[in-house]
């Protein structure tokens, strides 16, 4: 009998999220999204936080753009 752990339990993949959070961020941009900045400067403060320097930096530079 194999051993589950609880759902509640379980930790996301913080990178495969940060990485989501950044496509979500591109398509609010390309679609016209007025927040896709604000959108992406917090996700560039999470991902520095959590040691994801790469993808601050991306998210930084998408909040950047005109």
């Amino acid at each position: 009998m194999s051993h589950q752990a609880p759902v509640d339990t379980i930790q996301p993949n913080r990178s495969r999220k940060l990485t989501l959070d950044y496509a979500r961020a591109l398509r609010m941009q390309r679609a016209g999204a007025a927040n896709y900045r604000s959108a992406a400067r917090e996700l560039a403060a999470e991902a520095a936080k959590l040691g994801y320097l790469t993808l601050s930096r991306r998210a930084e530079s998408l909040a950047k753009r005109p």
